[in-house]
């Protein structure tokens, strides 16, 4: 995949942390750059000790008076409650003042959902910022591959760098983060993978109206997905008890005339009945996704005030 070895998980923090020891001094400084990151921890010099599956937290640190832990998401995401759930148990368990127990994230992936419990999150761009500068210096081969092994994440996240044909699940993900960030796309939504026999995709959908069934029997909602490289008018159809394939053909045709009369690259795609089924879409590339998206949102917005089926 184009580095020399992978790196364990969360294995290569504990390594720069017991750096700490002053046997190479490049090492020791990006340590202490990793631990002067975290707040309250801006003057530390040591790491006093290092803990592993404590209490079921991957990685607890002690320095000073204050308890780290180090929650390893490299590419999973927190569940409900972990991280306080953590910060409860330790607390309780080990008798140890809640104000001083941090939490840190260790992530190298983009993630949808971002935990409320989390003092600092170590992500890919950040890591990177305080590593490489050491990369020259280290004589390390484990730090350089591990420089390196992000460096190539990197680039293959960089969505705008490569054409849309190239994109990986990573560019994707940032893609749909950039998004989010620019406010083109809710914050309260996340995007998704769907596992299909055409191979699946990396998606995100948001807008869910139903205004428009003024009866309410048709269908549950109309929506925009993105999905691959089109922008999407989706109909949520499930689950209806009384299903009419002929009302949802209907009113397919009616939202397709909609879009169509509006947009000029607005494409149908066969009417196949389902649960999920598209309208119509318009594609998008590496270049023009922001005007394709707003273009199909305001078609959307007018629709949601004029149409009624």
């Amino acid at each position: 995949m184009g580095y020399k070895r992978i790196v364990p998980r969360c294995f290569y923090l504990l390594v720069v942390f017991f750096c700490l020891e002053r046997e190479n001094p490049a090492l020791e400084a990006c340590a202490l750059d990793l631990l002067h990151k975290i707040p309250n921890l801006e003057s530390a010099q040591e790491v006093s000790c290092i803990e592993r599956q404590v209490y079921h937290i991957d990685v607890l640190l002690t320095v000073g008076d204050y308890y780290v832990i180090i929650e390893d998401k490299v590419f999973g995401e927190t569940y409900d409650g972990q991280v306080y759930n953590y910060k409860q148990n330790l607390a309780a368990n080990a008798n140890i003042d809640p104000e001083k127990i941090l939490c840190v994230l260790y992530k190298i992936a983009e993630q949808a959902q971002s935990e409320q419990d989390v003092d600092y999150e170590f992500n890919r761009e950040k890591l990177l910022q305080i590593m490489r500068p050491y990369k020259a210096t280290s004589k390390s081969d484990v730090f350089t591959d591990y420089v390196d092994r992000l460096e190539y994440l990197e680039d293959f996240a960089n969505f705008e760098k490569h054409q849309i044909s190239e994109w990986s699940s990573e560019a994707y993900k940032r893609f749909f983060a950039s998004l989010k960030k620019e406010k083109i796309l809710p914050q309260d939504r996340n995007w998704f993978y769907v596992n299909n026999m055409s191979g699946g995709f990396w998606g995100f959908c948001w807008d869910f109206c139903n205004d428009i069934d003024e009866s309410k029997t048709i269908f549950n909602a109309v929506y925009l997905q993105i999905e691959n490289n089109i922008v999407a008018v989706k109909i949520d159809a499930d689950p209806q008890e009384d299903f009419d394939a002929q009302k949802i053909k209907d009113a397919r045709w009616k939202i397709f005339d909609y879009f169509s009369h509006r947009v000029d690259d607005f494409k149908k795609k066969v009417f196949r009945p389902g649960n999920y089924m598209t309208v119509g879409y318009v594609e998008y590339d590496e270049k023009n996704y922001k005007e394709q998206i707003a273009k199909i949102q305001k078609v959307f917005d007018d629709m949601r005030k004029e149409l009624r089926l």
